[in-house]
């Protein structure tokens, strides 16, 4: 699907987590209005704080597991430290 290409691409699925059906729609955003979409880049000043996660359309005795990555870093080429958490 188009949502979880970049995510292919990126190594996410495959490497990080196994092939998902995306069942509920999930809005991050940094500093009240920077959304975060695949491919998007943002400077590391404008996500030094932790992001605000809105959950959309889920039960409310669901449980997710939200799982932050970024395949990039420190470079395509060698993303060893794509898993730190930066927050």
């Amino acid at each position: 699907s188009r949502v979880l290409e970049p995510l292919i691409v990126g190594k996410v699925i495959g490497e990080v987590l196994d092939h998902f059906t995306p069942t509920v729609k999930m809005v991050v955003t940094y500093n009240s209005n920077k959304q975060v979409f695949n491919g998007k880049e943002f400077f590391p000043s404008a996500v030094a704080a932790k992001p605000r996660v809105e959950v959309q359309g889920g039960d409310l005795r669901s449980f997710f597991t939200l799982v932050m990555t970024d395949p990039d870093v420190p470079g395509p080429s060698d993303p060893c430290l794509r898993e730190h958490l930066h927050w």
